[in-house]
């Protein structure tokens, strides 16, 4: 039989060939690619207002003062919640923080609703910290801070024309925002968060860096970088520190990982700050579970917090590590001890963390989270798989009535978009069912389901329809809407 060979017109490598075919792996360097460690991780200070949130935070806690996180019921509201209050209430630099955690319920309408409204004000905090939520509730958060609250939103949600203010407003999708990353889950922001604060409490902080480079014009410029970011000559100047306490940047440094200025002398930084790095690992687990759960694109910053995170689960298995609540989860779901993937992130970690959220029990999932012992931990975890398994059982339950609905009348399902509601159907479920929904029609599809006297619901779009921007355009007639352009949930009154 003749060889057949195909010719490749390219002399680039053949991974470098089939990366460029793949939107958003261009002009990545390859060693990037197959590589994840924290040289990969872009500064926390570029993303809007961390800094301020970070200041924030410290100084509130170091006073005593009340500090309420605040986070959404779902998977990555749950884990940017936990992650961020088990670094502060596990910090020695934190161990008299005056710390209360709280997560919505199936119970109340998404973010800033009046039920949410009426909690933080019975609990009045000095700091108020909404985690995936309140990007888009300027309103609301104004009518909190005029009573003296401080807010800080980390969100990475759509972010509209009008910008809350008196908060410190952390989201990646502002368009004043530097950061490299738009597409990033709230869980991530909490880790940058942490990193941030960390590196706060260092000596490397606010140390201006500075390197001589040849322009475009064949001029020498001097760059200043500050906190892992490029900073102006002029914000130098406002800060009385040019011409003294500038050091040289670490040209000779080396990276694992080829990457540019900004990333490798955060890096080089972090590296000066002992411990840093190992403080650090643990924390990216949950970060991982909310990418994977909140359905980020896996490209950039994304495929290596992933990766981290897998690396960093597969350990709780083994050693004395302070996650017990997700260690116990781990083996009760009967994992793999020697490699947990991304499978099991999206699979089985993360249903089980949504399920508590779906069935009206988020606080379940924080308080497994949040466990400080092995005995309460196993206990939680057992309690949260049987959570799970009602929430399946519901999900059949509708899904069986949402086939009998286009069965009774099967024009129903040759409109452009599907949509079924009926008295009996079972809140919780709803963007579960909307998926299958969408899966067996091949149409953006909307499902609704009675609660509490009104009836809420979601709606997934099958192709490129940006269906938040449906519902803002009728705004008007919801309760209460939001989320992705991929995806909304909403209530609506029955009339």
């Amino acid at each position: 039989m003749s060889e057949v060979r195909t010719k490749v017109d390219s002399k680039r490598p053949l991974l470098r060939y089939l990366v460029d075919k793949r939107e958003g792996l261009r002009n990545i360097h390859p060693k990037e690619l197959l590589t994840s460690d924290f040289s990969c991780l872009h500064s926390p200070y570029s993303l809007p207002d961390l800094s301020d949130a970070v200041e924030l935070l410290v100084q509130f806690a170091k006073d005593g003062k009340k500090i309420l996180l605040y986070g959404d019921r779902d998977s990555d509201g749950v884990s940017s919640t936990c992650l961020l209050a088990f670094f502060l209430k596990s910090h020695p630099e934190f161990s008299n923080i005056n710390l209360e955690v709280m997560v919505s319920s199936e119970s109340d309408p998404y973010g800033l609703c009046k039920e949410a409204l009426v909690k933080i004000k019975k609990v009045k905090p000095d700091l108020l910290v909404t985690l995936d939520f309140g990007s888009s509730q300027a309103d609301e958060i104004e009518e909190l801070t005029n009573t003296g609250i401080r807010m800080i939103v980390l969100d990475h949600h759509e972010v509209p024309v009008r910008i809350p203010t008196n908060c410190a407003l952390v989201n990646p999708r502002r368009t004043d925002s530097v950061y490299p990353e738009k597409k990033i889950c709230t869980a991530v922001l909490s880790f940058k968060l942490v990193s941030a604060i960390l590196f706060r409490m260092s000596d490397e902080f606010n140390k201006v860096y500075s390197k001589t480079e040849e322009n475009s014009s064949g001029q020498s410029e001097t760059l200043y970088f500050q906190n892992g970011v490029r900073v102006s000559k002029e914000s130098i100047a406002t800060q009385n520190l040019e011409g003294k306490n500038i050091l040289p940047y670490p040209e000779d440094f080396v990276t694992s990982v080829p990457v540019e200025e900004e990333r490798k002398l955060f890096y080089y930084q972090c590296s000066q700050i002992p411990d840093f790095f190992s403080g650090l690992e643990e924390e990216t687990d949950l970060a991982g579970i909310g990418t994977i759960t909140d359905m980020m694109p896996l490209t950039g910053e994304n495929r290596h917090f992933v990766k981290l995170a897998l690396q960093s689960l597969t350990k709780l298995y083994t050693g004395d590590k302070k996650r017990k609540g997700l260690s116990e989860l781990l083996k009760e779901l009967k994992l793999n001890p020697h490699g947990i993937t991304t499978k099991d992130l999206g699979w089985s970690i993360g249903p089980v963390l949504n399920s508590a959220g779906r069935m009206g029990k988020t606080e379940e999932a924080v308080s497994l989270l949040l466990s400080e012992t092995v005995q309460d931990a196993k206990s939680k975890a057992k309690q949260l798989l049987s959570i799970n398994e009602e929430r399946k059982e519901r999900t059949k339950r509708n899904m069986d009535r949402v086939e009998r609905y286009f069965a009774r009348k099967p024009e129903r399902t040759t409109n452009q978009i599907v949509f079924c509601y009926e008295p009996d159907m079972e809140p919780g479920v709803s963007g579960i069912v909307a998926t299958r929904m969408v899966d067996t029609y091949k149409k953006p599809a909307i499902f609704l389901a009675p609660d509490n006297g009104d009836a809420r619901g979601s709606i997934r779009s099958y192709g490129r329809e940006n269906v938040l921007e449906l519902l803002v355009s009728l705004a008007s007639d919801f309760l209460h809407f939001g989320v992705h352009p991929e995806g909304v949930v909403f209530s609506i009154q029955l009339d």
